[in-house]
């Protein structure tokens, strides 16, 4: 699939330069349906709603993750079951051991739990036919604000607290942002290194423009929160919104460009010579993101690292403007 989207982009009638961007778009929009598709596996789903229809069969494990979860009569969980939701409808057969958390949970008249049920829910309704062969555990049924939100805060509040999960995400951040990088600078290697040039030969012009971007885009969006009260109707609020998602990508892009300078930098510094521009972007994007991120491992970022990320990302920005995305050549140095 990926090779026939490469393809046609290919034989499309634009420059080179505009095939680049065209490849990114298109593998980005390819990534974003492969996550999609591998969140409904048979044992784990992500999805709004939640069903297992009478008569079907789930063989192992199952994890749901909705707003509405039901498991219909006859239907079958040949193994234990996860399950979090808003209101969480049983009535089939599950073979291992239960846990939901959801703010409703109604277990029907032929609901049939072999092993433990933990019950994590504000209303728990049990018709009379229901069975649970195991233990039946009702826990923080007392909690005020029971709900999907209060989980995902205990699991960030445990996310933070393990310094090992955190240390991981860095690191797997910086390939990942690294691999970014070296992928830019195989699609759009002019406009990266035209906007690479500007941030070396201007550095202060380019952070005062992206900082000033910065600081304009932030003070209309005040005044614009301001005055829905007033006159401004909130019909607008999704211009605002696009405003910032075009400014996002800006930013990303300015990230990117400046990972290639920093590559350099530190590969002279280690005495490795003259490397091809992709090998430069790679180990600026890694060497970027874990001086970035490292101090989050240890101790809770503070002002001043906000203020280098600050600093960083307005000279990025600032060069992609000065240079319109790097499709003004005689503006590069």
């Amino acid at each position: 699939m990926t090779h026939s989207l490469f393809a046609t982009l290919r034989r499309l009638p634009f420059p080179h330069q505009r095939k680049g961007w065209l490849l990114l778009v298109g593998l980005a929009l390819l990534l974003t349906a492969c996550s999609t598709a591998s969140s409904n596996t048979d044992d784990l789903v992500a999805s709004r709603t939640y069903r297992l229809p009478s008569g079907e069969h789930v063989k192992g494990d199952l994890v749901v993750v909705a707003e509405k979860a039901s498991l219909e009569t006859q239907s079958v969980v040949q193994g234990d079951a996860a399950i979090t939701a808003r209101t969480v409808t049983l009535n089939g057969q599950i073979d291992g051991d239960v846990v939901i958390a959801a703010e409703r949970l109604v277990l029907g008249p032929e609901a049939l739990v072999r092993g433990d049920l933990v019950a994590c829910a504000r209303n728990v309704e049990r018709a009379e036919g229901a069975r649970v062969e195991g233990d039946l555990l009702e826990e923080c049924n007392s909690s005020p604000n029971l709900g999907v939100g209060q989980l995902l805060t205990h699991a960030w509040l445990s996310w933070q607290a393990s310094w090992l999960l955190r240390a991981g995400s860095v690191f797997f951040g910086a390939l990942f942002f690294g691999a970014l990088a070296a992928l830019g600078a195989v699609l759009i290697p002019r406009p990266l290194a035209c906007m690479a040039e500007a941030i070396q030969a201007r550095p202060w012009h380019a952070a005062t423009v992206g900082l000033l971007t910065l600081a304009i885009a932030a003070g209309l969006t005040v005044i614009y929160g301001l005055s829905l009260k007033l006159i401004v109707p909130v019909v607008f609020l999704p211009v605002v919104l696009l405003g910032w998602l075009v400014l996002g990508m800006l930013s990303l892009l300015g990230w990117i460009a400046l990972a290639a300078p920093v590559g350099r930098w530190v590969l002279r510094r280690l005495r490795h010579g003259t490397h091809p521009q992709m090998i430069a972007a790679a180990v600026g994007g890694i060497t970027l993101a874990l001086g970035l991120r490292v101090w989050s491992i240890f101790e809770p970022v503070g002002w001043p690292v906000g203020l280098i990320v600050l600093g960083a990302g307005s000279l990025g920005l600032g060069a992609v403007l000065l240079t319109r995305a790097g499709t003004k050549p005689d503006r590069c140095g």
